[in-house]
């Protein structure tokens, strides 16, 4: 099983990691950078689940997570937030 941990942030990008190692051979993580590189980075690695981190001012936008969706419609996605606004989550669950 492939992982991909996308997050803008360095320990939740690490923490999720090093607990999915513990089950899963391959797990790569993707920081800040461009939505393209994002895209190019998910086609090169072909990931079967992705955590998402939305909860930064990162690339992870709600239009990121949306094209995610349209253009790898078989890559599991679980969603990471720690936002408070209930309907940029709710939004979310609706992709």
């Amino acid at each position: 099983m492939r992982i991909l941990v996308a997050s803008g942030n360095t320990l939740i990008r690490n923490g999720i990691q090093h607990i999915v190692e513990q089950s899963v051979e391959t797990v790569s993580t993707f920081s800040n950078e461009t939505a393209a590189k994002f895209f190019t980075f998910i086609q090169r690695e072909k990931p079967e689940i992705l955590f998402f981190d939305k909860s930064n001012t990162s690339i992870f936008t709600h239009s990121v997570l949306r094209d995610l969706k349209f253009r790898f419609p078989k890559v599991r996605v679980v969603v990471l937030s720690s936002l408070e606004n209930s309907q940029e989550i709710l939004e979310s669950f609706e992709m």
